[in-house]
């Protein structure tokens, strides 16, 4: 009987999650947010583009260096603007969580912001806010204005936007790949008991803070889809994360990084 119950439940959730996608994309297309996407199309085409995630690795990246070129920051990057002069020109984010808990600088922004369609209805009023779909697949896409493919990790709807953009090669930093996990590694959320270490902020997710504990190997998979996606379209993508244990992609260090500002 509970087995039952529990297969009932697992499918009922599933057809909610379906029906869920299915409004929200009939939504998206109603509200034309692929109209606004596609100003930003290949507007960095064949220029280099940095990456920036969140890893307490940022703390050893003098992002000061990287001025000169286009970047995309991710989540809660702006926590860290107190310290450096330089400023990403797109702000991407995909955890519901993480834009619940940002959504008033993301108001107040004058960078681009790119939210996941989800958060359209939180209602924000950011004349910055751009929204993109993200689909029920998950591999990588080469349609953002329409829909992107899911995955594990804003670092890979980052990756499908830097294509969207045109950019090459494409430049990684603060992409540690390395997480200290409280409780374990086989929940989807955990709230934080003490000042965060896996960030470059201890007050990113800090004590009394909800997070998603992240799913390296399902991350892992992302960065292979888009590897091979980019060597199929001769874009090279370099990992320039200080100290980094991701090793997907060929690793350059901060000094070659920085050759590409020039």
């Amino acid at each position: 009987m509970i087995k039952k119950l529990i297969i009932r439940s697992s499918l009922f959730r599933n057809y909610t999650q379906f029906l869920r996608k299915v409004i929200e994309k009939a939504v998206y297309k109603l509200t034309n947010q692929k109209k606004a996407l596609l100003n930003y199309k290949n507007i960095y085409a064949g220029k280099p583009i940095l990456i920036v995630g969140n890893g307490p690795s940022l703390n050893k990246t003098v992002l000061d260096s990287f001025v000169n070129i286009p970047s995309i920051g991710m989540n809660k990057i702006d926590l860290i603007f107190s310290r450096t002069k330089w400023r990403p020109d797109i702000i991407i984010c995909s955890n519901g969580v993480v834009i619940e808990q940002n959504k008033e600088y993301y108001s107040q922004s004058n960078i681009p912001i790119f939210l996941d369609f989800k958060a359209f209805f939180l209602n924000l009023k950011g004349k910055s806010i751009n929204y993109f779909y993200i689909g029920n697949e998950n591999r990588f896409l080469d349609t953002f204005s329409e829909e992107t493919g899911w995955g594990h990790t804003v670092t890979f709807q980052a990756l499908q936007l830097a294509n969207f953009l045109g950019a090459n090669p494409i430049i990684l930093v603060g992409i540690d790949h390395n997480y200290v996990i409280e409780k374990g590694d086989k929940i989807t959320y955990q709230k934080n008991t003490k000042d965060d270490v896996n960030h470059f902020d201890p007050n990113y997710f800090g004590k009394g803070s909800i997070w998603g504990v992240p799913d390296l190997e399902g991350s892992e998979n992302d960065y292979r889809m888009a590897k091979s996606y980019f060597e199929s379209k001769n874009v090279q993508v370099f990992d320039a994360t200080v100290g980094g244990k991701l090793s997907i992609f060929k690793k350059i260090s901060i000094e070659e990084a920085i050759k590409f500002t020039k």
